[in-house]
């Protein structure tokens, strides 16, 4: 009884992703929601692909874009927002807070004290900061030019973002999301503020949905606020340079498990040995269900942590949406519905602002 015991806790740790964890149950109307975003598009080589999959599954996804491929193929936003999408920023160029300080000021030097050091970085971030609002305010008049209105939503490249700079964010009328719990809504005064109008707006009409149904944003706990990395990136970038060599030679799985372990999760000998056997004969479609076993253990180890409203920062890469085949009609079966990330702060049909920076809505 006690070896039964035993392997029942062992099964229960390692098979979190494979385990039928049973239809979700809403609480509320948010509840049982899984909001599909993307980051660094248009990509016109993956993007015909993954919007079409959308349309037919009747998904609204969120797509944090890039300004200067916006400004190169504004033909592409417009057929994402056309689609029923939300266009949301992400900076003109991809550049972190801290590449930018390195850009601009490079390294302290090494004989620098610690305190001359402190100096140095209050000084320097100040700077930067200015500098990085207005690499996101230039993203957001590539999209204003294009559709005529600014993105309401933003999320920082890598999500490196300070408090100050979150702050400086949601000051400038941004909505910000993270993934990082070091972040704190509540040193920003703005943000309430900006969530307080957005709420007066929605009560108005704009748009005509009940607004009684959904508890306030600030009433949803942190963990069902914050993005989910699922990985993709890195995960496919891995695949693409190594190639078609096989699993041991590479190392890949020795990669896998670490990837799987640094996000809490395992993964059963039975899979990886059935995967390892499947790259040898379609290396693309092994790696693409590793990453379903990989996002599927995140959303139930979310679960068991007591939340079903999940955010998925993904990429638009060829194999991510050929991850999303699978993983959406499993994911339907289980109760869960599709939405934008309107929707999770209980706005859905608010994309941005207009000119004037009144919130810009659709009428539902």
């Amino acid at each position: 009884m006690r070896k039964i015991s035993l392997l029942l806790v062992l099964l229960i740790f390692a098979g979190t992703a494979h385990a039928d964890p049973g239809k979700c149950i809403p609480r509320d109307p948010r509840d049982c929601t899984i909001v599909l975003t993307f980051d660094d598009g248009p990509k016109p080589d993956v993007l015909p692909e993954l919007l079409a999959f959308l349309k037919k599954e009747k998904i609204s996804g969120t797509f944090y874009i890039l300004g200067w491929k916006a400004s190169n193929r504004p033909e592409l936003i417009r057929q994402i927002h056309a689609e029923g999408h939300l266009i949301a920023n992400h900076t003109m160029n991809h550049e972190t807070f801290e590449e930018l300080v390195s850009r601009k000021f490079g390294k302290p030097k090494p004989n620098m004290t610690t305190e001359e050091k402190k100096e140095r970085e209050a000084r320097v971030r100040e700077k930067v900061a200015a500098l990085y609002l207005e690499d996101v305010e230039r993203s957001a008049q590539v999209t204003q030019k294009i559709l005529g209105y600014r993105p309401l939503f933003f999320r920082p490249p890598r999500w490196q973002i300070t408090q100050e700079l979150y702050c400086a964010l949601e000051n400038a009328g941004y909505l910000v999301q993270t993934k990082s719990s070091g972040i704190h809504d509540h040193l920003c005064p703005r943000r309430q503020e900006i969530l307080r109008g957005i709420e007066a707006n929605f009560r108005q009409g704009v748009p005509r949905t009940s607004r009684q149904e959904y508890k306030r944003y600030g009433e949803l706990k942190e963990i069902e606020r914050r993005d989910v990395n699922t990985t993709d990136y890195d995960f496919f970038e891995w695949y693409a340079k190594k190639g078609k060599r096989s699993f041991m030679k590479d190392g890949f799985e020795v990669w896998v498990k670490s990837q799987f372990k640094a996000m809490g999760l395992s993964l059963l000998r039975a899979d990886l040995e059935r995967i390892s056997v499947g790259y040898e004969k379609n290396h693309e479609q092994a790696v693409v269900d590793l990453f379903t076993i990989l996002v599927r253990g995140l959303i139930q180890k979310r679960e068991s942590a007591g939340t079903n409203i999940h955010i998925l920062a993904m990429h638009e890469l060829k194999l991510t949406a050929r991850a999303l085949y699978s993983l959406v009609p499993e994911l339907r079966k289980r109760g869960y519905r599709f939405e934008n990330i309107a929707f999770v702060y209980g706005i859905p049909g608010c994309v941005g602002r207009d000119k004037y920076g009144s919130l810009h809505c659709s009428q539902q």
